[in-house]
Formats: structure tokens, C-alpha cells, sequence
């Protein structure tokens, strides 16, 4: 059986050939585009987990580590955040988040700064109700079961409710720094640590990372940016 010979149509003209390799090329750059911004988002996601998992003590293998930064004496830092706490800020240039109503009504009844209570859930959980790792969840990051039924959470899913979660995260923390007479600092290593009995080397630098961007998210709320 003879193999056989495809030929174009007579009525096929240049301009036809033309159109057509401008489709082609058109169609692998749009290609080219969608691989690229694929593999973009794949850094950043990388990126943001590496990120977080540092900031929370988190192992993991895909986490890149942070570059090695000088051990800093918690003292300075409490200083700092005597300092950023001490200023007045206008309520009406806050950059009010989700859930506002809660967040005010919880800090003042457990007498915390309200800059203070949002910046820390910013840098938790970026105000996600389901956001979270393992069994620590929800805008304040709270674990489960403890302290979580220490708190009065009856059930792994009331941490997803952001009230609850809210409220209970005030508490804590307010709980934390009284404990700590008045030591912001050492009161929020142990929120992040979920433990009122944290004996680490409070002088690490994942520790210092964490302090250091949680009292960015403070200060963003103090100057309404």
C-alpha cells in the first residue's frame, strides 16, 4: 500500500500560513506565561510556609532556613515594647480588620491593648478563622486540646469560631502577662510557644524573628498604615 501524499489546498494561501504561525506563537506564549506564574506562586507559598514555620517553631523539611542573626538581650526588647505599647493611637486611622467588634470588645475586657491583640493575631493567623498547623488553629492560634480546654473550649471545632476564638485567645494571653508581671515579651514567646511553663532559650533567633514581626503588625495598627 502506497503511503499517502497530503498536500495543503490550492486555496491556501501565505497570508493563511502567516495567521496561522501567529496563532502558534501566540498560543506558547501564553503557555510560557501560565508556567511561569505557576512556578512564581510556588516560590512565594514556599516562602510564606518557610516563614511561618520558623516564626512558630515548626519543623519542616521544605522550610527554608532564616540566615543566622546576632542573639538579642530580651530586656532591650521588652524596652521596645514598653515604648510602642506607652503611645496613643486614633481609633478612627485604625485600620479596622475583620471581626473588629470582637478584638475591641475582648482586649478592653481583659485590659490589653487593642494594637497589641490585633497585631498578634495578624501575625498568627492573618485574621483566618480555619487558618492553622496541627492542632493549633483558628485567628488567635490556639492549641488543641491545651490550653484550649483550659480556656473553656469544649470542642476542637468552637476553635474555629471566631469569637470564641477571639475570646479565648484574649484571655490567654491576658493570663500570660499577668503571670509574667506585666513582661509583654516573655508573655507573647509563651503564647506562641502555647505553653505557660516555657523554659527555652528565650534568647534564640527564631524567638527574636517572631518578636520582631509581631511588633511590626503592632505598630502598622498604632499608626493606622
Amino acid at each position: 500500500m502506497k503511503n499517502k501524499k497530503y498536500k495543503l489546498p490550492d486555496n491556501f494561501g501565505d497570508w493563511d500560513i502567516f495567521s496561522a504561525t501567529i496563532q502558534l506563537i501566540v498560543i506558547l506564549i501564553f503557555l510560557w506565561v501560565m508556567v511561569r506564574k505557576k512556578s512564581q506562586f510556588k516560590i512565594t507559598d514556599n516562602l510564606y510556609k518557610s516563614k511561618y514555620y520558623e516564626q512558630n517553631n515548626i519543623s519542616n523539611n521544605s522550610a527554608k532556613p532564616f540566615p543566622n542573626i546576632p542573639h538579642k538581650n530580651l530586656h532591650n526588647e521588652q524596652e521596645k515594647w514598653i515604648k510602642l505599647l506607652s503611645q496613643s493611637f486614633d481609633e478612627g486611622r485604625l485600620v479596622k480588620p475583620p471581626y473588629y467588634f470582637y478584638f475591641k470588645k475582648y482586649a478592653k475586657e481583659n485590659g490589653l491593648s487593642l494594637p497589641l491583640v490585633l497585631g498578634l493575631a495578624n501575625g498568627l493567623s492573618y485574621f483566618e478563622p480555619r487558618y492553622g498547623i496541627g492542632n493549633c488553629i483558628g485567628i488567635m492560634i490556639i492549641k488543641w486540646p491545651e490550653p484550649a480546654t483550659r480556656l473553656g473550649i469544649s470542642d476542637y471545632s468552637v476553635l474555629k469560631n471566631p469569637a470564641r476564638n477571639i475570646e479565648a485567645g484574649c484571655r490567654y494571653l491576658a493570663s500570660l502577662i499577668q503571670q509574667n508581671n506585666g513582661n509583654v515579651v516573655k508573655a507573647i514567646l509563651m503564647y506562641n510557644f502555647q505553653s505557660s511553663d516555657f523554659r527555652g532559650d528565650e534568647n534564640n533567633d527564631k524567638n527574636f524573628i517572631f518578636l520582631k514581626n509581631i511588633r511590626k503588625h503592632v505598630e502598622a495598627f498604632i499608626n493606622g498604615t
